[in-house]
């Protein structure tokens, strides 16, 4: 009784006190049924739960998960084993006799690109209203993002997690052909679209390239990234800016009337902007422009069935060019049979000119102006005046014994309201904008089914 009650105690000894196994033991032995898992970590990282050397069930399915320490991220998992999911940090195995997991980790590589980006799409061989809208991303420092791509008027988000081709162990048609859409972005019951792009990793362009499609259209993607502040990165563009929407030459097709705009840059690289397309439908849009003045302009009109869009570029000006504001616009509008203005629809290319506007200017450099108006149902087609009654706010001409023109000056935005009186009509409505550092005033008045141009010059 005494000898086994010594015994029972030395196990418990050795149990409590831990067993040290002779020098010449190895690792521990696998007990039947299990084996030891190794796990390697290839970079400055660790994973989770520590599972190197642990003796786990053959045949039942564990999972891990590769946490990177500050400054990396995690990669891919490599190993002996297979997954559907070597590229997300968590990853799950079936257990096998000598099974190694590898979890390789890299140097942050979104350090220089994390922040929001915006941009526009469309099919390279031209818009179409299903396939061309605006784009807006934000990038994470560990590489997750989110956004929203919005067509038609509607706005679909998506999110997913960014993948480093560069710096697979496998070449880039290969990671295309394992991972052909970086998001899947879902549209209700319309079929999904299918996302790629890419940073550039290799140059400073601050952008995102890539490709979005449904499987039936493709279209091409471009988005830069925030980088202005009004504190430390200001814009140098930041101003009060006007600007016109140039009309079609046959004003029976598409409306000859010039569109206008009312902008504010401010110095945090956000543009508001105000206006009307030359049909009288309203546009509004809030951006945001690149280092490089470069604004995605975008907005979707008519119900999301057509749309009016492009890049444009705030630029300084010179004394040879003062255009301020550059780039060509995409103005589309589909067939509408209960449309009063252009029910067959048309696709315009409108060029844009910008102005610097300075609240306060007034209408007193029109003293000695021309005044021509063209299309619009005009009875007497295109007419011209050139005596104007000027006042600091307010602008009148007589074309004729039959034919008025009173225009309105807001100097605080540089907008211009006025009416048109044609014997044997209703008075017609006029809106436009002055361009100061071209000297002139442009807009579009309406008729009966035709939109038509004014223009108001030194």
């Amino acid at each position: 009784m005494k000898i086994t009650r010594t015994i029972l105690l030395s196990l418990a000894a050795m149990w409590l006190g831990g067993f040290s196994a002779p020098a010449n033991a190895g690792s521990i032995p696998e007990r039947p049924g299990t084996s030891a898992l190794t796990v390697v970590i290839s970079g400055d990282g660790m994973v989770s739960p520590q599972s190197d050397g642990k003796l786990l069930t053959v045949g039942k399915t564990y999972s891990v998960t590769a946490v990177p320490h500050a400054g990396s991220v995690f990669n891919f998992w490599s190993g002996n084993f297979s997954s559907t999911n070597l590229y997300g940090p968590k990853v799950s195995f079936v257990m096998q006799p000598g099974l190694v997991v590898q979890a390789n980790f890299i140097s942050n590589p979104f350090t220089n690109h994390t922040g929001y980006y915006y941009g526009l799409l469309a099919e390279a061989g031209g818009v179409q209203t299903e396939s061309s809208g605006c784009f807006s991303l934000r990038l994470a420092p560990n590489g997750v993002f989110s956004g929203a791509v919005t067509l038609g008027g509607k706005l679909y988000p998506f999110q997913g997690s960014y993948l480093v081709p560069q710096f697979f162990p496998i070449s880039l048609t290969e990671v295309a052909a394992l991972d052909p859409a970086r998001a899947v972005v879902k549209r209700g019951t319309n079929p999904p679209l299918y996302l790629t792009f890419n940073l550039d990793f290799a140059g400073d362009s601050d952008q995102i390239t890539g490709s979005i499609t449904d499987n039936n259209w493709s279209a091409d993607l471009l988005a830069n990234r925030a980088v202005l502040n009004a504190h430390s990165n200001p814009a140098p563009w930041a101003q009060q800016y006007t600007m016109v929407l140039h009309g079609a030459p046959d004003a029976s097709a598409s409306p000859a009337g010039d569109g206008y705009a009312t902008i504010q840059l401010f110095s945090s690289g956000t543009v508001r902007m105000n206006g009307k397309v030359a049909d009288g439908t309203v546009i509004n849009q809030q951006a945001t422009v690149s280092k490089d003045g470069l604004w995605p302009f975008y907005v979707s009109l008519y119900g999301g069935q057509g749309s009016i869009m492009g890049w444009l570029t705030f630029t300084n000006g010179n004394n040879l060019d003062p255009n301020p504001i550059r780039g060509d616009l995409i103005w589309t509008k589909p067939p509408m049979t209960n449309s009063t203005y252009y029910p067959l629809g048309f696709t315009n290319i409108v060029p844009v000119v910008g102005s610097r506007y300075t609240n306060g200017t007034t209408l007193s450099i029109f003293t000695s102006a021309t005044a021509l108006l063209r299309g619009g149902n005009l009875a007497e087609g295109t007419l011209t005046s050139s005596v104007p009654t000027a006042k600091a706010r307010a602008l009148s001409f007589s074309f004729s014994d039959s034919v008025s023109l009173t225009l309105f000056f807001d100097s605080s935005s540089g907008r211009v309201n006025g009416t048109l009186s044609e014997t044997g009509t209703n008075p017609r409505n006029l809106s436009g904008v002055l361009l100061p550092e071209q000297n002139y005033i442009r807009g579009f008045f309406l008729g009966t089914n035709q939109s038509g141009v004014f223009f108001i010059f030194q």
